[in-house]
């Protein structure tokens, strides 16, 4: 690869060559689609499909349109390092988990006892791995492939185990560095469009809020490796032995090193008078900004200890969850999902009265304030209408992504519980 390179850029420095050679590299990156190819044939799929009472529609259409769909929130997910963060977090989890790691998908699937637990395993795992997808995804896929309730989260919770199962087959979860994880799961947007269904996309981009994916520009990471990282995690994600290529990545990055330290002393270089110039800075500038930082902390206070603080007045419905969203207690299936009547709506109404403007304000402040919460909102209503609870839900849902508050950070779904008002599980924090 190296002497095409040189045969073809002859006229330019090697530094530029050894660049090229690492964008090759960078775009090569997309084993999810090659794993699915590998694995996924129409007797797996036809098995899957037999668990089901129901199988009126397309069952592969489905299958490969829920796959699809996951792999876009994944690219998605990588625009953020606090995202890709998270998904590493919950990938560590899920490595530890023995059913996951050991089903052999050409194999296991012909039982059908081991394949339903694999299924149903995924399905409590999609709201930690791909937050806030769930409820949107079942409603697509159905709509898109006709298929029934019960086959399409047959097929969800299968396919979202088995990429998690893909995912951890490329990375080493121990050297693994966001940059490259971010970028691996970037590589596969050209493909994603590329393959992708146009009427899937089509029905894909507005039900999951992916409007962002279209306009998205992909840009790798250019960050340096430090000196004992030789076994890059770009090289496990890509799979490739440096040595079958000819060329070592060590020296690439020793070139780029010693480029940067000369560029940085041609600048100080320059730059010399200024930098031992005797000036100093306006103390006044420091002051007055050292006096607003001061205030702002001291308006800052005065305004949790408001919130937290008992004595002052009783803590209400919302104390209580932001106190549950803060502190280090250890979420649980009992205490994990809190009751807020004080998000109540008008019997049959879908819509937040104008004064609840202050409490979701309040709810978007806690988010932005803590920004590892993941939460699930829970709508309700006393009728036991899906319809009108799951509206309800995404009313919320809307008015906290409208204030800057991500949609990978939110799921809604409906609860027919006999009451008017909103509930909130705490997914993550």
């Amino acid at each position: 690869m190296v002497d095409i390179l040189r045969a073809k850029y002859s006229q330019i420095p090697l530094f530029f060559v050894l660049l090229q050679i690492k964008t090759i590299f960078q775009r090569e990156r997309m084993k999810l689609f090659d794993q699915y190819n590998e694995v996924i044939n129409d007797d797996v799929i036809d098995r899957i499909t037999a668990l089901s009472d129901e199988s009126n529609g397309d069952g592969k259409k489905a299958f490969r349109a829920i796959y699809l769909t996951m792999v876009a929130g994944l690219v998605r997910r990588s625009t953020s390092n606090m995202s890709t963060n998270m998904l590493i977090s919950q990938l560590k989890k899920s490595a530890a988990i023995p059913l996951l790691n050991d089903f052999d998908i050409s194999k296991d699937t012909l039982d059908k006892k081991k394949t339903q637990a694999f299924i149903d395993l995924g399905n409590k795992n999609i709201s930690q791995v791909f937050p806030a997808v769930k409820s949107p995804l079942l409603s697509l896929v159905t709509t898109y492939a006709g298929t029934g309730k019960k086959e399409t989260m047959n097929y969800t919770g299968f396919v979202t185990n088995m990429l998690v199962q893909f995912l951890l087959k490329n990375i080493d979860l121990e050297k693994l560095r966001v940059e490259n994880f971010s970028d691996f799961l970037k590589s596969h947007h050209e493909a994603l469009f590329r393959d992708s269904p146009q009427d899937l996309l089509d029905k894909m981009i507005p039900a999951l809020g992916m409007h962002e994916l279209r306009k998205m520009k992909v840009s790798f990471s250019k960050k340096d490796e430090s000196s004992d990282n030789t076994n890059s995690d770009a090289d496990e994600l890509d799979g490739d032995s440096e040595e079958g290529f000819g060329f070592n990545k060590r020296y690439l990055w020793l070139a780029l090193g010693i480029l940067g330290i000369l560029a940085v002393a041609y600048l100080i270089y320059q730059n010399k008078d200024s930098i031992l110039s005797e000036d100093e800075p306006s103390v006044g500038t420091v002051y007055e900004d050292n006096s607003t930082i001061i205030a702002a902390l001291d308006s800052n206070v005065v305004a949790d200890s408001t919130l937290i603080n008992p004595s002052t007045k009783p803590e209400s419905d919302f104390d209580q969850f932001a106190k549950l969203a803060t502190d280090s207690t250890k979420l649980t299936s009992a205490n994990s999902e809190v009751n807020l009547p004080s998000l109540k709506f008008d019997k049959g109404s879908t819509e937040f009265k104008p004064e609840k403007s202050d409490l979701i304000n309040q709810l978007v402040d806690l988010m932005k304030q803590n920004q590892n919460l993941q939460i699930q909102i829970i709508g309700c209503d006393s009728g036991n209408d899906s319809q009108v609870a799951l509206k309800r839900a995404f009313n919320l849902k809307r008015s906290l992504q409208g204030k800057g508050i991500s949609s990978i950070r939110i799921d809604a779904i409906s609860n027919n519980s006999g009451v008017d008002n909103i509930k909130i599980r705490i997914v993550s924090k």
